[in-house]
């Protein structure tokens, strides 16, 4: 596997797992948004591009979206920020697939 693919190999995670993430990740009561801003996983303008989202779905599809566009380093953090708004659930769910 070439760097290049190895960099972007958690986009079939997120594949694999869409549907469920769409149902099961908390964007807005968790804190998840502002978690992956401090962690540098998303900047402001995607912050607000997921925010103005009318329904918690929507908002779960952009925000997978914007993660597809991501590197591994940044899947990675994501996980962390999971863990750290009281989703470990759903990381382990990911992890599992």
């Amino acid at each position: 596997m070439s760097d290049f693919d190895q960099q972007y190999v958690h986009a079939e995670s997120i594949h694999q797992n869409y549907k469920y993430l769409l149902q099961k990740l908390d964007v807005t009561t968790s804190g998840l948004l502002n978690t992956l801003c401090a962690k540098a996983v998303i900047d402001h303008r995607e912050k607000e591009s997921i925010s103005r989202q009318q329904t918690s779905h929507d908002q779960n599809q952009e925000l997978l979206t914007v993660l597809l566009r991501k590197t591994k380093d940044h899947f990675e953090n994501f996980l962390d920020a999971l863990d750290s708004t009281g989703q470990h659930h759903v990381r382990i769910d990911i992890e599992n697939n």
